[in-house]
């Protein structure tokens, strides 16, 4: 199993012992507990999450508790969402078509060379420039010259098809899994410093609202498995979400580095057709699209590689149940924008000294681009300084 890939290995062990349609994630970890084990040595001691200074995100810190969010809210539109190769789709409709109408035989000049002409085709823009088989696209332009009836059928089917499609991706989008980001800032590319924090000039414009929000360090070495497997002496221990231990499992179990990669996690044609919606508007899943959905959830474009981002990806129902708010109590440091309004930072101040807890004030290094740590003793300082100072004299 390759380093950057036992992400996926652990989602497919996970679903591979999927007993009924509705057997979540979470549930299929609770009653086997043991599959957190192969995460043992893969898990790193800390994780970094930057933040806006809104007072939500404050009190989140005051209160030890991480917000999940749902991907619909995402910066990123591929985010979370799987892909869909929607010609092949098309293509599929329009053979089913052909063959249960008997068009072939009731349409002048259309004939069975034609029909192998579309399901010989490539649904790709790109077809392989040594295959012999024309592009799904080119074949069709061509084949409405050929007869009004295939025209007005072909057209008739495009519609179908792209307004399916889209219904049932658009269903898929919805689903309800939680997801809390982080970055693994851990690095040993220039020592003396322990983490590039310093250098992630980006991170902090994009999520810490252009360097006057903060950072948390989580400290999630506590996360071992071997921690968990008490409590399951109880079998009936895992209802309870409310436990410690059975939160902090679902966040293990939950725990992945992001996979970074050129291509989007499709769903096959085959299980997309079979996907049905009932009367309701609900997704009806029978043919098991969970481990695709949890893979989409990991994978995104290699242009955000450089956030080092993993992720908790927590069942909407058991999200709910906290609020969207889970308990996260392993605040390690907590590092205050170069922009952050006073105010905000003698806050933070406040609620590290309550948790007893790090923090430390980042600052603009005068040479390179490049941010550096203020010691918030000298903060203080010149604090209590600028109290000395009467404007009257």
């Amino acid at each position: 199993m390759t380093k950057r890939k036992w992400q996926k290995h652990f989602i497919r062990d996970v679903f591979s012992l999927k007993s009924g349609s509705h057997d979540s994630f979470s549930k299929i970890v609770f009653k086997n507990p043991e599959l957190v084990k192969s995460k043992d040595n893969k898990i790193p001691d800390t994780l970094f999450k930057f933040y806006a200074p809104t007072s939500s995100n404050i009190l989140d810190v005051r209160k030890r508790r991480l917000w999940l969010s749902h991907p619909n809210s995402f910066n990123d539109p591929f985010d979370s969402h799987v892909g869909v190769d929607y010609k092949n789709y098309e293509k599929h409709l329009l053979l089913k078509h052909i063959d249960k109408t008997g068009f072939i035989a009731k349409s002048d000049g259309f004939s069975k060379k034609d029909y192998r002409r579309i399901a010989d085709s490539k649904p790709g823009i790109y077809p392989h420039a040594l295959s012999e088989n024309e592009e799904y696209s080119s074949v069709i332009s061509k084949m409405r010259r050929k007869s009004d009836d295939f025209k007005k059928e072909i057209t008739k089917i495009r519609r179908r098809s792209k307004k399916e499609v889209s219904k049932k991706i658009d269903k898929i989008r919805e689903t309800n899994i939680r997801v809390a980001s982080f970055a693994n800032l851990q690095s040993k590319n220039y020592p003396p410093a322990r983490n590039d924090l310093e250098r992630m000039i980006q991170m902090w414009a994009h999520y810490s609202d252009n360097h006057k929000g903060f950072c948390v360090e989580y400290d999630i070495s506590s996360l071992k498995p071997a921690n968990f497997f008490k409590m399951y002496e109880n079998k009936n221990g895992y209802e309870s979400y409310s436990s410690e231990n059975n939160i902090n499992l679902l966040i293990l179990a939950g725990l992945f580095p992001i996979i970074y990669s050129s291509n989007r996690v499709n769903i096959p044609r085959t299980k997309l057709e079979k996907l049905t919606i009932d009367k309701d508007g609900n997704l009806i899943n029978k043919v098991g699209i969970d481990e695709i959905l949890y893979k989409a959830f990991i994978t995104k474009s290699t242009k955000w590689s450089y956030e080092k981002e993993w992720r908790i990806i927590l069942d909407g129902r058991i999200s709910n149940y906290f609020n969207n708010k889970i308990p996260f109590p392993f605040i390690k440091h907590i590092y205050l924008g170069s922009r952050m309004k006073p105010k905000v930072i003698d806050d933070l101040i406040e609620i590290a000294d309550e948790l007893n807890v790090e923090v430390t004030l980042m600052d603009l290094n005068e040479k390179k681009f490049t941010l550096e740590h203020q010691n918030i003793n000298s903060y203080k300082w010149d604090k209590e300084k600028s109290s000395w100072h009467n404007p009257l004299l």
